[in-house]
């Protein structure tokens, strides 16, 4: 008998207290370092994912009888709204010690997860960048947690890494590669991020698509994860690990 497909909010949180326990057991002084984003110590990080979780939970409370938009054309508005987004995180850490922020962290998880027991998934919100379902909003939150759980694994080599839970992980791998299909529509290549997703797309050169059959590719799921985030564009080949054509 198949296993029951885990509701998002549920897989959300498992992700969400596997970081907040990590950076509990962080010493004071690791939250002023450097972290590997320009410009973000990982108290700011830290900043980041506070607002990330108040954001989600102010959207819940916005529910709009507008269409949804899919998601692939949502995290579009990620880029045009990047400064507002470090400001926003940034306040959350500003001034504060390293613990204060991860208490604001524990508050926002704890407040996410009283308003989850009410969820309904098929609910359209106005996100941060428009009209969303909230099943859409807790998978951009997802690929958050999983990024930056990474993010913060290497700020600080010396601790042992965030785990990205399995279906963490699952999540944000499907989404992305459901994002870059959505965006670049087409079947000349074929990504496969084993075991978690595979899907078909387009590359054009000067506007014309490749009208002859996919040609796969493959990447191994925390390779692919850092090659493609919502907000930021496609490294050069092979840059973020190794891919197989």
């Amino acid at each position: 008998m198949a296993k029951a497909a885990r509701h998002p909010a549920e897989v959300l949180l498992e992700q969400s207290r596997t970081v907040l326990a990590w950076l509990e057991r962080l010493p004071d002084d690791a939250f002023t370092r450097a972290s590997v984003l320009p410009e973000w110590t990982v108290a700011e990080l830290t900043g980041h994912l506070v607002f990330a979780h108040r954001s989600m939970l102010a959207a819940l409370g916005r529910p709009t009888r507008q269409p949804a938009t899919p998601v692939f054309d949502y995290v579009q508005g990620y880029r045009p709204n990047a400064e507002a987004i470090s400001a926003a995180s940034r306040e959350a850490s500003e001034g504060a010690p390293g613990a204060a922020v991860v208490e604001q962290l524990a508050q926002a998880v704890a407040d996410c997860a009283t308003a989850f027991t009410e969820l309904n998934q098929q609910t359209v919100v106005l996100g941060p960048r428009g009209p969303i379902t909230t099943t859409d909003l807790l998978h951009t939150r997802i690929i958050e947690l999983v990024v930056h759980s990474d993010d913060l694994s290497r700020s600080l080599p010396e601790q042992p890494p965030v785990v990205a839970q399995r279906d963490a992980l699952a999540r944000c791998t499907r989404t992305l590669a459901a994002i870059l299909a959505g965006q670049h529509p087409g079947r000349s290549v074929e990504v496969r991020v084993p075991p978690y997703a595979a899907v078909q797309c387009a590359i054009t050169t000067d506007g014309v698509t490749d009208p002859g059959p996919p040609t796969p590719g493959a990447r191994r799921p925390m390779w692919w994860r850092p090659t493609r985030s919502p907000s930021s564009g496609w490294p050069p080949a092979g840059s973020a690990g190794p891919t197989r054509c």
